[in-house]
């Protein structure tokens, strides 16, 4: 009972809330429609108001825009028309210009074209003729070329047969007629000898080492050779006095027969080799031009020469010792010369002996 007691109080104070709220309410909504009116009515005045002004504000806007626009078009129409004027005059002068470019660069390269084609027609004139020329120089020079050529295995073809003539005639007469003299102990039969009678005509050898030693003393001694040892004694050109200096001396002229038959022979090998001579004679031409300036050349001294052949004489005078051991039976000694002077002219051997 109490509660309810309880309850009723509390839904009592309930029921005068809620009509205390709705009261409430109902005072609050009517306040609320009553300002929403009033602001509605304010609202729209403010929005009419707004609305002329902004309607006034357009319409000068459009006005002053109109005119503004109607001062630059009429600004702008001027501008251009200025512009189109001026490009007009400068598309006028430049098509004047280019046009007179055009004519003088067609003009400069017409003249240019045809000078061109004459300097090449010149040329290939020229050309032409230097090929002509180079063609038969060519084949001139093929046959020139041909010709030395055929002479000269002409002419060695001759040189070799001389000289196989010639070994074969040294072989022959080394080997036959200058044999080693092996003695029989017979006595010799009488022949008739024939030796050179006359000398040739030569300074004294003391009045030749003198003119030697002053040439020598006088000239460039860069380009000779002198080949001489620690053991070995000075050459006979260095001393004053000589034992062996009748080697040196010239020798005597050939008797008639045989400087008949060496004649003979040296013309036939100058006839064999004349024609060797003529084909060459335009290259040792040319050679002679541009040598002819140029010094000669000195490859081996005097010196030299007089030092091999002292050697020469030397093992030959060594060879006939040996073989004067060889022979210890008291035989008489060969004077022919010894095997190894055989490559000595024949008339040094015959002074020799």
């Amino acid at each position: 009972e109490k509660c309810r007691e309880d309850f009723s109080a509390y839904e009592k104070q309930l029921d005068t809330c809620l009509t205390s709220f709705v009261d409430q309410c109902e005072r609050g909504c009517t306040a609320i429609k009553s300002n929403v009116e009033c602001l509605s009515v304010g609202t729209a005045n403010v929005v009419d108001k707004v609305k002329a002004d902004l309607l006034s504000d357009l319409q000068e806007a459009q006005i002053k825009i109109h005119d503004e626009s109607t001062g630059l078009i009429q600004e702008n129409k001027q501008s251009m028309g200025q512009l189109a004027d001026e490009s007009d005059s400068v598309l006028q002068s430049m098509a004047q210009h280019y046009n007179r470019s055009v004519d003088a660069l067609v003009g400069e390269v017409n003249s240019i074209t045809t000078t061109t084609i004459e300097d090449l027609s010149a040329v290939s004139n020229g050309t032409a003729h230097l090929a002509s020329s180079c063609h038969a120089h060519e084949n001139q020079q093929k046959h020139s070329l041909t010709t030395t050529h055929r002479d000269i295995e002409q002419f060695y073809g001759n040189l070799r047969q001389e000289v196989a003539r010639l070994e074969e005639l040294e072989t022959r007469c080394l080997n036959q007629e200058y044999a080693v003299y092996n003695p029989s102990g017979n006595t010799p039969v009488r022949a008739d000898y024939r030796y050179p009678r006359t000398l040739a005509a030569t300074s004294p050898h003391e009045r030749i080492l003198s003119r030697f030693r002053a040439m020598r003393q006088n000239s460039n001694e860069d380009d000779c050779i002198v080949i001489e040892n620690e053991g070995e004694g000075r050459s006979d050109t260095e001393s004053s006095a000589s034992e062996d200096s009748a080697i040196f001396a010239a020798p005597s002229p050939p008797t008639d027969d045989t400087s008949s038959n060496r004649n003979h022979r040296a013309s036939n090998h100058n006839h064999r080799s004349s024609n060797h001579n003529q084909s060459a004679n335009n290259l040792n031409h040319v050679a002679s031009n541009q040598n002819h300036n140029g010094p000669i050349v000195k490859c081996t001294s005097e010196t030299d020469i007089y030092f091999r052949r002292r050697q020469q004489d030397q093992q030959g005078k060594e060879n006939t010792a040996n073989s004067l051991s060889r022979n210890a039976s008291f035989k008489k000694p060969s004077k022919l010369p010894a095997p190894a002077s055989h490559k000595k002219p024949l008339y040094e051997r015959n002074s020799d002996n």
